[in-house]
């Protein structure tokens, strides 16, 4: 039961809760992006590190997903491909300055154990067992 001054939080609030952690980390994970362009030398690369954005999608109101965008650029530099070199080849290896995978991999991970602890805390606040009589309870 819910205690009358102590009320659990709403669903639509703990969702909302959930949108803005998520929105922390998208900003926090940007942050870091572009803390390893400036480590790497590539702010001369102006277009780039201007160009990279966060953004959480939404599908019929609810949050779908979180996504980077940057300049087309951005890939050529993390795999160091350009002219008379074609991805894969030793050459572009050479020149390889990888920004986006030493970032991302990591932050998938705080992301997965993020939506584990919040999610399983919305459903687990959520599930209400009354059977009249003999059990009324909220599981937390």
């Amino acid at each position: 039961m819910t205690d009358e001054f102590n009320p659990s939080p709403r669903l639509g609030d703990r969702l909302e809760s959930l949108e803005q952690s998520v929105r922390n980390f998208g900003t926090e994970t940007k942050e870091q992006l572009l803390r390893r362009l400036a480590g790497m030398g590539l702010q001369e690369k102006a277009q780039l590190y201007r160009s990279l954005r966060s953004k959480l999608n939404f599908k019929q109101g609810d949050l779908e997903g979180i996504a980077w965008s940057f300049a087309r650029h951005g890939i050529f530099v993390e795999h160091g491909v350009g002219k008379h070199r074609p991805k894969g080849s030793s050459f572009a290896s050479k020149y390889a300055r990888p920004w986006l995978q030493p970032v991302l991999t990591d932050a998938v991970e705080q992301l997965a154990d993020l939506l584990a602890e919040e999610y399983a805390d919305i459903v687990a606040g959520e599930i209400v067992i009354r059977i009249p009589g003999v059990i009324d309870t909220t599981i937390k």
